[in-house]
């Protein structure tokens, strides 16, 4: 079974992911770990020499590279599905979360956070909380694609098993 984490920055793919990767015996991966390991350059040092069109480009090849991998939980980045018919690839492949929090959830988060992150990275308070309603609206209609949608915010780990597993069985949220 492949199970891809999809969701806003900051809606924790990476730790939910990999707890969920823990729960189910499956490998874990991120693909902006993978991303940083194949190219040996930070993201944000990648944004910054070769911008945002060249980042895509390779973050697909990336996804492409280890989207047929077997029992795993891969959290893709916040801007992934919403690139080179993404959604439909990773539906095609496996079962697919969204990560859903409100704006205002995100920049509690995303105001605090210490990872470096290219598309945040110059923002001040005020305009980071834009910069979240904004994104996430243009967004929101291909995270919504998603087979399965949970509260960021509130679930643990116990029950997105239930729900996955409940999910695989029946085909139903």
């Amino acid at each position: 079974m492949r199970i891809f984490i999809v969701g806003f920055m900051g809606s924790g793919k990476s730790s939910v992911g990999r707890k969920l990767a823990h729960k189910l015996g499956y490998d874990f991966l991120d693909t902006d770990v993978l991303f940083e390991n194949r190219f040996q350059m930070s993201i944000p040092n990648f944004f910054t020499r070769f911008g945002e069109q060249k980042f895509r480009e390779l973050e697909h090849e990336v996804l492409l590279s280890h989207i047929e991998m077997g029992n795993m939980v891969l959290s893709t980045g916040g801007g992934t599905p919403c690139f080179y018919n993404h959604m439909k690839l990773l539906k095609q492949y496996g079962t697919v979360i969204y990560l859903k929090m409100e704006a205002g959830e995100l920049f509690e988060r995303l105001k605090h956070s210490r990872r470096q992150r290219p598309l945040i990275n110059k923002e001040n308070t005020h305009d980071l909380y834009q910069f979240i309603e904004v994104k996430l609206e243009e967004r929101r209609p291909f995270y919504e694609q998603a087979h399965i949608e949970v509260d960021a915010a509130h679930i643990n780990t116990r029950t997105l098993v239930e729900i996955v597993n409940h999910y695989e069985k029946t085909g139903k949220k």
